[in-house]
């Protein structure tokens, strides 16, 4: 542990220094900083418009909304007229009704800043919009004013796509054609192919946001297996869901009724190559594959009843009293079944050793649950954190949860006990944007506690500076007692890139990750952004000690405003300790990754749901 321990005390003393040196630059919570890329988006709404920005909004009676939906392609992007032209012709774009619908203000409604806020991280939560900004206007009167409403939709009709492509090849695939804003509505309809190193996924989806109008949503997919080598059919994967979420901090109730089934054969690669497993009680090197069969069913019936409170007449940005309480409260089930088929031709020892140490352990529960959720309203607008060039929110302040819920054999369970589970959080801007985090859950019987493990960690991001800024992002996890024997893995396109996929795998596990992501260049409407990177990390299991690996890398980072508001990653690390073991044996010419995401996002709680 001793190594981990220093580099993480190293890495926090860097953050430190780095978030003291660029104290002065940082914005405050209330501000919003403009992108180049949104700037000129405004700027040419109000040319257009004639228009200009009214600096004092508040407590005004909104007149009109005036909505600015842009076309996926621009005469700004690199591509001749009749082109832009041609290619729009082929993309439903999002219906001004629509935009309306999603929007907490009205016309005639005084204009509230927090409501207007609101609205927007409401649309940028939305899949098929990229760009969204909102603009108060100078109305016809001094106590009048407009507000603009600016979107961009990525391009509807489209082959969703995700990938991970390493120093061996390719990992993993995802293509999903699909047309994801039918009669720019945002229904969504799609195909799905998908490809790991040992089979193939076949399937189907379609999801209504807003059923009928309402806030419902509905979703139906289903996905089949088909291994690689054998081409026969391996099992399937699918999921219903139909229920109204918590669409607004300001919504009264949420409900939602689901049911997840999942029949596959689970493996564990490093890399493309199985991961293996040796058995103590033999001599020779063993070199099971570690996989096994998975059966599992989960379903839940689900509630919560949400209370709003804020102190009137001050603003949202000032108001630490603005919080919400949810009271949630439903049923749920699961039925998990694992078995190793694949042991016939070993002894009976080295069964026993394998499954002790790799197979989850087989399951059934039926229970009610109660929880309590609290946290605040306020959010921090910023830029060039897990996307480029786009504004992202993040939520200040705290973030907490607990959920109790009682299983007993009575109703159906394997076994009777009582289970607990919380999380808090809390962030704050303090020259560095900082955010510290904890959970744990327990679950216990009169006379014994089978499972209890808790995750703690901290994100640090020091303030923007002309050149970027540095993120530290540190994360423990520990499963004290293990009663269905769980496992977590680490290497590959996240935490440890330097090392294949699923190198190293154990019951803990401890991160440290420090990156410095540089403010992005536009070329044209492209966002283009760099990276650094050193990572450090280990997992193993209780009764060993960590044996610490490091890699130092750096990337580039894309955003395509007319595609995803997900950047695309380019990454190329180098592994600082050799290990022949999972196929390290030298440092150069190193690893690389390209695939889509942050290799670690920004860190965040909620309250758990039952889910395969």
């Amino acid at each position: 542990m001793s190594v981990g321990k220093a580099s993480f005390d190293a890495l926090l003393k860097l953050a430190a220094a780095t978030s003291v040196f660029f104290v002065g630059s940082v914005a405050s919570a209330a501000e919003t900083e403009l992108s180049p890329y949104e700037s000129e988006t405004v700027e040419a709404a109000l040319a257009d418009t004639a228009a200009k920005v009214d600096p004092a909004p508040e407590g005004k009676t909104i007149e009109a909304i005036v909505l600015r939906p842009l076309d996926v392609l621009e005469e700004r992007d690199p591509l001749p007229q009749f082109a832009i032209d041609f290619l729009n012709f082929f993309h439903a774009t999002t219906r001004p009704s629509l935009i309306s619908q999603l929007l907490l203000v009205k016309s005639g409604q005084p204009y509230r800043a927090e409501f207007v806020e609101e609205s927007a991280r409401r649309l940028r939560g939305i899949r098929q919009l990229s760009l969204v900004l909102m603009v108060p206007l100078v109305g016809s009167a001094p106590d009048r004013v407009k507000l603009l409403v600016i979107t961009k939709d990525i391009w509807s009709l489209r082959l969703n796509s995700d990938f991970r492509v390493s120093s061996g090849g390719l990992e993993y695939l995802l293509l999903q054609p699909a047309e994801e804003n039918l009669g720019g509505l945002h229904h969504s309809a799609s195909l799905r192919f998908e490809l790991d190193p040992a089979t193939y996924k076949f399937g189907f989806g379609y999801k209504i946001p807003r059923v009928g109008g309402s806030e419902i949503i509905g979703q139906l997919s289903s996905n089949f297996i088909v291994n690689r080598d054998s081409g026969e059919f391996e099992g399937l994967i699918g999921g219903l869901y139909y229920g109204q979420p918590l669409y607004s901090t300001r919504a009264g109730w949420s409900w939602v009724g689901s049911m997840t089934v999942r029949s596959e054969t689970t493996r564990f690669f490093q890399g493309l190559e199985p991961l293996t497993f040796d058995a103590q009680a033999t001599v020779e090197d063993d070199r099971i594959p570690i996989q096994y069969k998975t059966e599992a069913l989960a379903g839940r019936v689900a509630f919560v009843r949400s209370f709003s409170q804020s102190t009137p007449g001050v603003a949202l940005r000032d108001d630490w009293s603005a919080v919400n309480h949810d009271v949630l409260f439903g049923l749920e089930a699961t039925r998990n079944s694992f078995r190793a088929d694949h042991l016939s031709g070993v002894s009976r020892e080295v069964q026993r050793e394998f499954i002790a140490s790799e197979v989850p352990s087989s399951e059934q529960r039926l229970y009610p649950y109660l929880g309590y959720a609290t946290y605040s309203r306020r959010f921090l607008n910023d830029l060039n954190l897990d996307t480029l060039g786009l504004q992202e929110n993040f939520r200040l302040g705290h973030d907490a949860y607990v959920k109790s819920y009682p299983v007993l054999d009575v109703f159906g369970s394997d076994r009777s006990f009582f289970g607990t589970t919380a999380g808090l959080s809390f962030t704050a801007v303090a020259g560095a944007l900082i955010r510290v985090y904890g959970q744990a859950t327990v679950e216990a019987s009169l006379d014994e506690v089978s499972d209890a493990n808790a995750a703690y960690g901290v994100r640090l991001v020091t303030p923007p500076s002309p050149v970027g800024r540095l993120h530290l992002d540190a994360v423990d996890f520990r499963r004290f007692e293990n009663g269905l024997n769980r496992r977590s893995s680490v290497g590959g396109d996240g935490r440890l890139r330097g090392y294949p996929s699923g190198a190293y795998r154990g019951e803990n596990l401890t991160a440290y990750n420090l990156e410095f992501r540089s403010v992005p260049a536009q070329l044209w409407t492209v966002q283009l952004g760099a990276a650094a990177f050193f990572d450090t990390a280990a997992v193993w299991n209780n009764g060993d000690s960590p044996d610490f690996r490091q890699d130092i890398g750096a990337g580039l980072r894309i955003v395509f405003p007319q595609l995803e508001r997900t950047g695309m990653r380019i990454d190329w690390a180098v592994p600082l300790q050799l290990d022949p073991d999972v196929g390290v044996t030298s440092a150069f010419p190193g690893r690389f990754v390209w695939t889509f995401g942050q290799a670690f996002s920004f860190p965040d709680i909620s309250f758990p749901n039952v889910a395969l």
